[in-house]
C-alpha cells in the first residue's frame, strides 16, 4: 500500500471507511465467531482440564478485535490535519520526503503503542485484502474494511456465505493465538505454561495426527509438507469448526432457511460446506509456499478432518472423506 512505498496511507483509508465497503453485521459476525471458538474449540478440547480451558478463554476474551475501520475515523474528519501536521513542504523533493517519513515513522509508532478500540492507527491497511492476527500486538484481530466485502462478504440474505466464508475466516485468525506459536503466550503477552505434561502430550498427539494427515497429500505438481504448514493448518481447521457452530447457533435464534437456485436438493448443512469449499477455488493449482498447503489440500484437510462434514454428505466412516483417526 501507499503507506509502505513511503507516502501517506492513511488518506486513502478515510476513502475506503467513507465509501460503505463495511457492513455493521460483519463486527456481530466477529463476536459470534469468538463464541464459536471458544465454545467448538476450546470448552471442548477434552484433552485440556478446567482450568486450563479457562486459562485459554481468558486470553481469547481479551484478543482486541479491530473489524472494518476505527470509528475515530468517522467521528473525526480533523484526524488526518492532525496526523500530518508536521509535514513541511521544503525547498526540494527530497527535504519534503524527508519530512513525510518522518510523520510516517510517528505514525507507526502509534499503531505500536496504543492499544485501544477507537485507535485510529490500525497496525495494517485499510485496503488491505487480508485478515490477520497481530502477534506483535499480543494477537490482536484486524479485518480491514477492504476485505468486508464480496465474495467474503454479502449483505442481504446470504448469510450462509458470511458464515462460512468470512466466518472460517475469522475463526482462522482467532486460531492462531492458539497455534504452535500462540498457545505459549498470555493474554498480557507474557510466557504462558498452561499446560501440564498431560495437556502437552494429548496436545502433540492430536499435532501429529494433523501432520500425517497432510503428509498424505499429494499430486503430480506438488506435495505438502505437514510439519511445515502446521500452524496454517490448525488454524484452517479450528476456524471452519468455529464458523459451523456459530452457523448454527444463528439458524436456531432466527429460524434462518435459504435454497439456492439449482441446488434446492441441498439442505443448509451441505451449502455451508459447498460454499466453503468454494472460496479456495482456483483454475491454476497454487503450489505450495512454506507456509501454506495448496488450496486444493487445505480444503481436503479441513473436510476429511470435520466429522460434521462427513454427517452433512452422509460418508461412511473409514471412508477418504470420513476417516476413522481425526485430529480434533
Amino acid at each position: 500500500m501507499l503507506a509502505k512505498s513511503g507516502e501517506p496511507g492513511l488518506p486513502i483509508d478515510l476513502l475506503v471507511t467513507q465509501s460503505h465497503y463495511v457492513f455493521v453485521k460483519a463486527k456481530v459476525l466477529t463476536s459470534e465467531i469468538s463464541n464459536g471458538v471458544r465454545v467448538a474449540v476450546l470448552l471442548k478440547a477434552d484433552w485440556m482440564d478446567r482450568a486450563k480451558q479457562n486459562a485459554a478463554v481468558d486470553k481469547l476474551n481479551h484478543t482486541l478485535r479491530m473489524v472494518g475501520y476505527p470509528e475515530e475515523f468517522l467521528r473525526n474528519w480533523t484526524i488526518l490535519d492532525q496526523l500530518y501536521a508536521k509535514i513541511e513542504l521544503k525547498r526540494t523533493f527530497t527535504e519534503t520526503l524527508r519530512t513525510i517519513d518522518q510523520s510516517n515513522s510517528w505514525i507507526n509508532l502509534q499503531k505500536l503503542l496504543i492499544r485501544t478500540r477507537n485507535n485510529p492507527y490500525y497496525p495494517t491497511d485499510l485496503t488491505s485484502a487480508n485478515a490477520e492476527m497481530i502477534r506483535y500486538r499480543n494477537y490482536d484481530l484486524v479485518i480491514p474494511a477492504a476485505y468486508l466485502q464480496p465474495p467474503i462478504l454479502y449483505a442481504g440474505n446470504l448469510d450462509i456465505v458470511n458464515y462460512a466464508r468470512l466466518g472460517a475466516s475469522i475463526g482462522h485468525e482467532f486460531i492462531h493465538g492458539f497455534d504452535i506459536f500462540g498457545k505459549d503466550v498470555g493474554k498480557v503477552g507474557k510466557p504462558l505454561s498452561w499446560r501440564t505434561n498431560v495437556t502437552q502430550s494429548n496436545y502433540n498427539a492430536r499435532k501429529y495426527t494433523l501432520v500425517d494427515l497432510y503428509n498424505s497429500f499429494s499430486s503430480p505438481i506438488n506435495s505438502v509438507d505437514g510439519q511445515r504448514t502446521l500452524n496454517e493448518n490448525i488454524a484452517d481447521n479450528g476456524g471452519i469448526r468455529a464458523a459451523y457452530l456459530a452457523f448454527h447457533n444463528f439458524m436456531s435464534r432466527t429460524g434462518y432457511r435459504i435454497k439456492l437456485p439449482g441446488l434446492e436438493e441441498m439442505n443448509e448443512d451441505q451449502l455451508f460446506w459447498l460454499v466453503a469449499a468454494q472460496k479456495s477455488c482456483t483454475r491454476h493449482p497454487k503450489l505450495a509456499d512454506p507456509e501454506h498447503a495448496p488450496l486444493r489440500f487445505r480444503v481436503l484437510g479441513t473436510l476429511m478432518n470435520n466429522p460434521d462434514f462427513g454427517s452433512a454428505y452422509n460418508c461412511p466412516l473409514g471412508s477418504p472423506m470420513n476417516p476413522w483417526i481425526k485430529a480434533w
